[in-house]
């Protein structure tokens, strides 16, 4: 996934969030998720996954001033708000990297 670099190497967020909005004008479906998986590998080989993801869709304009990358034109499925518009601890509470990394956290305590 390249996610980051699909605009172009050098773009700016301002410019990949501006490129995205373009590319959707006019399109209905605007649905969108944010994935992130994390992976625990231990000495011999074992390798476990432990994935987050967050449904919404793009919205018509860059909202909030939080977050980075594609945060301020992302809005979150049920609630209406982009994740640029979260306070940062609820952003990282409910957001794909929080939701991933709180499933590997939770594996860890249980020991390896």
């Amino acid at each position: 996934i390249r996610s980051r670099r699909f605009f172009g190497e050098d773009a700016t967020p301002h410019e990949r969030n501006a490129k995205l909005l373009a590319l959707l004008d006019g399109v209905a479906d605007r649905s969108a998720r944010f994935v992130a998986v994390a992976a625990l590998a231990s000495p011999d080989g074992h390798v476990e996954l432990f994935d987050g993801e967050v449904h919404g869709e793009i919205a018509e304009a860059p909202r909030g001033e939080g977050g980075f990358g594609y945060d301020p034109v992302f809005v979150i499925a049920g609630d209406g708000r982009t994740m640029a518009e979260l306070a940062a601890e609820e952003k990282h509470r409910i957001s794909h990297r929080g939701l991933a990394g709180a499933k590997l956290r939770a594996r860890l305590a249980g020991g390896i």
